[in-house]
């Protein structure tokens, strides 16, 4: 379980526990099983749940192409009552190249049971840039694949700032 502190003084938890009737993963919001208060329903045919906890995303930009460069003092990663540096990591992977990232539970996670974000050592100030997919970050998810699943059943995405990213800053998702 994780405790944000927002800008207004209130504090937020957040994070996947386990159900106690059913010992299965459940996103937890505000001290209720977010995934039992989502509000769910059909539209035309197709499924739809609207979660609680994707309202604490950052607001998507008009178009992809239009997403804002990097800049620390905006991103919601890096500065903010939401950024990384004040959530507790669930892990680190330290790789082969030497470098760490880190782990978080995304708060606003499009899966019941959450997913993560893979994002790394913010701690260096090299780590806090872009949404670009440099070659080292490559084979540093290679590495994490393969140590994790051994090359299966995982499944580690990366979206380019024109292909579905809301944050403009380096991170990939498991």
């Amino acid at each position: 379980m994780s405790v944000a502190e927002l800008s207004d003084g209130s504090k937020l938890q957040y994070g996947v526990v386990l159900h106690e009737a059913t010992g299965a993963c459940v996103e937890y919001l505000e001290g209720r099983d977010a995934a039992a208060s989502a509000r769910a329903g059909s539209i035309d045919g197709y499924e739809v749940i609207l979660r609680a906890s994707r309202a604490l995303r950052p607001p998507a930009a008009p178009n992809f192409a239009a997403l804002p460069s990097h800049e620390e003092a905006v991103c919601s990663l890096c500065s903010g009552p939401l950024r990384l540096a004040l959530r507790p990591a669930i892990a680190y992977a330290e790789l082969p190249s030497g470098r760490c990232w880190d782990v978080h539970y995304n708060i606003a996670p499009i899966e019941p049971y959450g997913h993560f974000l893979l994002v790394p050592d913010i701690s260096l100030l090299g780590s806090r840039r872009a949404q670009r997919l440099l070659a080292p970050d490559a084979v540093d998810l290679w590495h994490m694949n393969e140590a994790c699943s051994g090359g299966k059943n995982m499944c580690f995405v990366f979206n380019s700032p024109n292909a579905g990213v809301s944050q403009n800053h380096i991170h990939a998702r498991v």
